[in-house]
């Protein structure tokens, strides 16, 4: 499997919790005109061969994600704005893309985040001063980016 259309899946099965696709081959995602996930909680696409911009898309599941695994792909790009309309994301893993640039400043209204793994990427810049927000984070791995400049107090 090369490329992957969620369409299907958008329409049939509406009441889907949990979308392990990992390890998949997958080079592409293409959902649904309108996705519709209401239900979908975790989003598995960890070492597939994502080689473009983190969707857009994934800001569909703003109020139901709590787990979103990107790891162990090529994903390039900056971590667009989008990932902090997550409310309840409990989980960021993008660690080992080709992410590039800064952190956005509203990582901290992601209020729920308890892990966020972001190492193995070419992330620079400082670590906004909004991440003090961020209460409910146990677990933040960085490394092997070139990031610069103090970890707020939470």
């Amino acid at each position: 499997m090369k490329q992957i259309g969620l369409n299907y899946w958008s329409n049939s099965i509406p009441s889907l919790l949990e979308l392990p696709l990992e390890n998949c081959q997958i080079d592409n995602i293409k959902p649904a005109r309108k996705t519709n996930f209401t239900n979908l909680q975790v989003v598995d696409l960890s070492n597939n061969n994502l080689n473009h911009q983190i969707p857009s898309w994934f800001s569909n599941l703003s109020t139901t994600l709590v787990q979103l695994d990107l790891s162990g792909n090529l994903l390039q790009g900056e971590i667009p704005q989008i990932i902090s309309n997550l409310q309840n994301l409990k989980t960021l893993d993008l660690q080992g893309n080709q992410l590039s640039g800064g952190l956005p400043d509203s990582f901290g209204q992601l209020t729920h985040l308890e892990v966020l793994n972001l190492s193995n990427n070419t992330i620079v810049h400082s670590i906004p001063s909004s991440f003090s927000n961020l209460s409910s984070l146990r677990t933040l791995n960085h490394g092997h980016n070139q990031l610069n400049g103090t970890i707020p107090i939470v």
